[in-house]
């Protein structure tokens, strides 16, 4: 996302609105976050432990 999209406005926008913004970023990790329906507690925590399993992926320990 361009520095500019993620100002406090965006921030403060509902996730509905701000859908838009990440389906239109470049990068895929970014970008899919506009596929959730809800930006919440337990999304977060879902995103957060695919991505912890992607990074032990791409940088085993």
């Amino acid at each position: 996302m361009r520095a500019s999209d993620n100002s406090a406005v965006l921030k403060s926008e509902p996730f509905a609105t701000t859908k838009a913004v990440f389906a239109s970023c470049p990068y895929v990790l970014t970008s899919q976050v506009s596929e959730c329906d809800d930006w919440n507690s337990a999304t977060i925590s879902d995103r957060q432990k695919a991505l912890a399993q992607l990074a032990l992926t791409a940088w085993p320990i």
